[in-house]
C-alpha cells in the first residue's frame, strides 16, 4: 500500500520558519521507493526561494537593525551640526550621562513597539490552544528574545559610534548603512560561501546518481 503522511509543524513556527517551508510538509509512504519530504512552497511558487521568510527572525536581523541605525546616526552629530549638542553640554551635566540618555532612549523606542505585540501574539496563541510550548520550548522561546535584545543593541551601540566618530550625520548615515548590508547580506552569505570551500558538499543531483546506482546494483 501508499500512504501519504503529513509531518506535524513545529511549536515554534510562529517565530522562526526555518527550512520547512522549503524542504515540504508531507510524504508519500510506499513500501517501493524511499520517504521523501514533497508539496514544498518553493515547488509550488519558484519565485519565494528568492526571498527570506517574513518572520520574527527576518524583522529582527533586516527591518529592525535598519531602524535601529536610523534613530542613532544623528544622536550626537546631528545636534552638533544643529548647535544645540553645545547647550546641553553647557549644563553641568556629564557627557556620559548625555550618552547614557541618548542610548536608553533608542533602545526604549525600538524594544516597545516590538516586544508588546510580540508579548499580545504570543498570549492569543496559548489562548487558541492550537500551541502547547513544553518546558524545553519556553527556554528556546527566552533564548530567541535574549539573542534579538542583544543584536539590536549591537546596532544600537554600532549608531552612537559612528554619530560620535564622524561629524556629520549623513557621512554616519552611509557608513551605517554599509556596516549594515555588510552585517546582514554579505557576511551570511560569505560564510556560505566559506563553509562550502572548507568541507565540500556533494550536489543532490550527484548523490540521486549514486542512490540510483546502488539500487541498480541490487536490483541485478
Amino acid at each position: 500500500g501508499m500512504f501519504k503522511v503529513y509531518r506535524q509543524p513545529s511549536q515554534l513556527f510562529p517565530f522562526a520558519k526555518g527550512v520547512e517551508e522549503a524542504s515540504g510538509g508531507n510524504s508519500v509512504v510506499s513500501i517501493f521507493h524511499e520517504p521523501k519530504l514533497q508539496d514544498s512552497r518553493y515547488s509550488a511558487e519558484p519565485i519565494y526561494a528568492q526571498f527570506s521568510s517574513l518572520d520574527f527572525l527576518f524583522v529582527i536581523k533586516v527591518i529592525v537593525a535598519l531602524f535601529a541605525l536610523m534613530l542613532t546616526f544623528d544622536l550626537i552629530s546631528g545636534e552638533a551640526e544643529k548647535g544645540t549638542l553645545k547647550l546641553v553640554l553647557a549644563n553641568p551635566v556629564p557627557r556620559v550621562t548625555v550618552l547614557h540618555a541618548k542610548l536608553a532612549a533608542a533602545f526604549l523606542s525600538l524594544l516597545l513597539p516590538l516586544f508588546i505585540p510580540c508579548l499580545f501574539g504570543m498570549i492569543l496563541m496559548l489562548v487558541s490552544g492550537h500551541l502547547l510550548w513544553q518546558a524545553e520550548h519556553w527556554l528556546r522561546i527566552l533564548l530567541l528574545f535574549g539573542s534579538a535584545l542583544l543584536y539590536i543593541a549591537i546596532f544600537v551601540l554600532l549608531g552612537l559610534l559612528f554619530s560620535c566618530l564622524v561629524k556629520r550625520s549623513a557621512d554616519a548615515f552611509l557608513w551605517l548603512v554599509m556596516c549594515w548590508l555588510l552585517c546582514v547580506w554579505v557576511i551570511p552569505r560569505l560564510s556560505l560561501f566559506i563553509a562550502n570551500a572548507v568541507i565540500a558538499v556533494p550536489a543532490a543531483q550527484m548523490i540521486e546518481q549514486q542512490k540510483g546506482e546502488i539500487d541498480r546494483q541490487w536490483y541485478r
